[in-house]
């Protein structure tokens, strides 16, 4: 995140910029497939499977970060609220997971209508997850447990 905030700061060139935003978001679009395919392969759900579960939702948020800085590259003031005391990066991060988890405070919102899409994007990622594949990690678990 350090590395991720020095960059926002520092913007110098756009499109070295939106090289290495895009970059992140391929990385962690590889780990979080690989999470998530890993987590459902399992047979027996362990702890492992669990952290699995948990790491993949935490990688979702992190896409969605990135998604964010690129909606913010392409339209600059795509999402009204920012916090200027704090750096872009960390107010997109708490945007994404506060979006991706569907609270929605209100404080930040898209203000653009590729921001609003991207802000659909990460809520319905949160939500699917939440609801297929915890729901099968979960029937993993009662079934395996239902036999011993």
């Amino acid at each position: 995140m350090i590395y991720l905030g020095e960059f926002i700061v520092n913007r110098k060139e756009l499109i070295v910029d939106l090289v290495k935003i895009t970059c992140f978001f391929i990385f962690y679009l590889i780990i979080s497939v690989d999470l998530i395919k890993q987590v459902l392969k399992a047979r027996v759900v362990g702890m492992n499977e669990i952290f699995g579960l948990i790491s993949g939702y935490i990688s979702l948020g992190l896409l969605g970060v990135f998604l964010c800085l690129t909606v913010e590259y392409i339209h600059p003031n795509s999402f009204s609220g920012i916090d200027h005391d704090l750096s872009l990066s960390e107010n997109l991060l708490y945007f994404s997971y506060i979006t991706l988890m569907t609270i929605g405070y209100g404080d930040i919102t898209p203000a653009t209508e590729l921001a609003r899409k991207a802000s659909i994007l990460i809520g319905l990622t949160g939500q699917i997850y939440i609801v297929v594949i915890t729901a099968i990690i979960v029937g993993k678990y009662m079934s395996h447990h239902a036999k011993k």
